[in-house]
């Protein structure tokens, strides 16, 4: 009888697990099209109830990603909490995208696949705040503010899960890290080699940084970008190394948080430069995706819906 009964608990626990956790295949494309121009066909949803982490403008509706997104974001709360527990402040967690990606009703060039996501520097004081308020670099100096220890602890967790396409960090913050990742890693000179790869210097990330993923590689229609370049990028600014390289900001297909001047864009990139960020936000270029095309509709149906139950106008 009690061989039965754990085979019959073995077994409702196999069926629950078919039911919530459905296969990709079942589910659909995950990550479809580009960061800058695409969506998603299958997603999850940041609750902001996670352990480690805390949900900044929840208002907003974007914190949709691809479920890889979602679990690493999820597994780092976690294992932070394990190294850094209270009174350390959660990790902030800003925009990542809309209800099936796109770029419809977002001031982001990019968050349009899931695979991206703003994250607040850890603060030295353990300050929590809902907003990005604080920037932590002043007059070409990081502040006192910034954590670099568990900053970098940070940093090195995403880029060994060997998921992490690019970490976009001021220019500030990479020559920081350029000058003191010797003490900080001095034990593993290849793992310190490759974070400072991960890391690229571009504007507008002084008071968070911006985590791209790599395309799951079961997500078949989901277009990457070239990886950045085989050196640190820091020049003589690395300690034990090499020093013939300059610090040099990141010629990105898309500035992720805003827009790049046309010298730093290919003539194909231009193609695909997004409209000037504007207090009211405007509808994004119609994308080359169908399956992105057709979300759109259905996401601009569920708007019109929520503003009609709200009762407030149609858009």
């Amino acid at each position: 009888m009690g061989t039965l009964r754990s085979k019959l608990v073995v077994f409702v626990f196999a069926s629950i697990s078919i039911q919530i956790m459905p296969s990709q295949a079942e589910a659909g494309h995950g990550s479809i099209g580009q960061y800058f121009n695409g969506c998603m066909d299958w997603e999850t949803k940041l609750t902001g109830f996670e352990t480690g982490l805390l949900k900044i403008y929840p208002k907003r509706e974007r914190g949709y990603g691809n479920p890889d997104m979602i679990d690493l974001l999820t597994q780092l709360g976690v294992e932070y909490t394990q190294a850094f527990p209270a009174p350390h402040e959660r990790i902030q967690i800003g925009d990542i995208s809309d209800h099936w990606g796109g770029g419809l009703y977002n001031n982001h060039a990019s968050h349009q696949n899931g695979l991206d996501v703003d994250v607040i520097y850890l603060r030295r004081n353990f300050r929590e705040f809902e907003d990005m308020r604080e920037d932590f670099v002043k007059s070409g100096r990081v502040t006192k503010n910034f954590d670099v220890a568990r900053n970098w602890w940070m940093f090195r967790w995403l880029v060994a899960t060997g998921r992490v396409e690019r970490i976009f960090v001021a220019r500030e913050i990479k020559q920081h890290f350029c000058r003191t990742s010797a003490f900080l890693e001095h034990s593993s000179p290849s793992e310190r080699f490759e974070i400072l790869r991960r890391l690229r210097p571009i504007r507008g990330h002084a008071n968070h940084f911006h985590l791209r993923l790599l395309c799951p590689a079961s997500d078949l229609k989901c277009v990457g970008t070239p990886p950045p370049p085989e050196d640190h990028g820091c020049g003589k600014d690395f300690k034990g190394l090499i020093t013939d390289d300059i610090l040099e900001e990141e010629e990105a297909p898309i500035d992720p948080d805003g827009i790049l001047e046309p010298s730093f864009m290919s003539e194909l990139e231009l193609q695909d430069k997004p409209a000037p960020i504007i207090k009211k936000p405007k509808l994004a270029k119609q994308s080359k995706f169908r399956e992105c095309r057709e979300l759109e509709k259905k996401r601009r149906a569920e708007r019109r819906l929520r503003l009609k139950a709200r009762g407030l106008p149609r858009p």
